[in-house]
């Protein structure tokens, strides 16, 4: 297990309006965010930068309190949180939403979460209700669509393996969406658990030895942050896979579609500023991603052996070369 790390910074008044023209709250706002221990840091950042526009300046009117926790750890990660007297916890992942929730009924909670309604946050999208609302990121029809583009990729592939973690609650949400869509685009969908970091190699190493021809990923953080060492299997086995984020392209991957994960916690930092200003959780609908991005690695498609068609180029939000 990996210890916490706790960051806090302290800080005193305010000196910027926000977009609706009003001032912050005065006082110091604490804000805890809780998240994977093992995801990317500069996501992070543009959650505060945002804030920072907003009018909440870390060093006057804001400290930040941090905790990263694996998944077994985030109950008790989450409850230290409240303990330490956040005014708004952001959760980063369902996971981390559900260990706030069961944390405290009554600290606004905020979260990116994949389904937030089968999973239980909240009654609807419409009206949360109770102290959480956020961001659903879409992760099942997302998903699918992953399917589609790696249809139009590889036409006449049939073999597919699915890397998820079958601890995650979100994982079945996700896998039951890409089962019924393999079947219509005419994949043999094959799973790969990976419940640990220490699974990983061995379910990668069964991308050659069991011939498949292409490989999809369930988001959870484990998979999220071993992205550079999947992409360096795929290649070594010479099978292609299609990634959540740009990050796994970024890492080495050949493609990548879903939502603009920066964009998606400045979309979180504005919900937060309502509820700090005084709006409550219950009355802000659950929100979807504004921002998606398809990206594409040529280096990597040239190393694998695989023509991107135009009609994916044409689309691609960026192509690495």
């Amino acid at each position: 297990m990996r210890a916490f790390c706790l960051v806090l910074a302290i800080v005193a008044s305010v000196s910027s309006a926000s977009a609706s023209g009003e001032e912050p709250a005065t006082g110091v706002k604490r804000i805890g965010v809780l998240r994977a221990d093992n995801v990317f840091d500069p996501w992070i950042e543009s959650f505060r930068k945002k804030l920072d526009s907003l009018g909440y300046v870390e060093g006057r009117n804001v400290a930040y309190v941090y905790r990263l926790a694996p998944a077994a750890d985030m109950p008790q990660a989450a409850h230290e949180l409240i303990e330490s007297g956040v005014d708004l916890l952001v959760a980063g992942g369902t996971p981390a939403a559900l260990a706030a929730k069961h944390a405290s009924a009554t600290v606004p909670i905020v979260f990116m979460s994949a389904d937030p309604v089968d999973t239980g946050l909240v009654t609807s999208l419409a009206r949360p209700g109770g102290n959480v609302t956020g961001i659903g990121t879409l992760a099942p029809e997302l998903g699918v669509k992953r399917l589609q583009l790696l249809r139009e990729l590889l036409p006449h592939a049939k073999r597919l393996t699915v890397l998820t973690n079958p601890d995650n609650p979100v994982s079945a949400i996700q896998q039951r969406p890409l089962e019924f869509a393999a079947k219509d685009l005419g994949f043999q969908l094959q799973v790969a658990n990976v419940r640990r970091r220490e699974d990983l190699d061995a379910a990668l190493s069964a991308l050659k030895r069991t011939q498949v021809d292409a490989f999809v990923i369930v988001i959870d953080a484990v998979l999220m942050g071993s992205q550079a060492r999947i992409a360096a299997h795929g290649l070594k086995a010479r099978v292609p896979g299609i990634f959540p984020f740009r990050t796994g392209v970024e890492a080495g991957g050949l493609l990548s579609y879903g939502p603009d994960i920066p964009a998606l916690w400045q979309q979180a930092a504005v919900i937060a500023d309502k509820i700090l200003r005084g709006a409550k959780p219950a009355d802000l609908p659950v929100e979807q991603p504004t921002r998606f991005e398809l990206v594409v690695n040529l280096k990597t498609a040239t190393a694998l052996g695989v023509s991107v068609p135009q009609s994916i180029l044409l689309r691609a939000d960026e192509v690495i070369r």
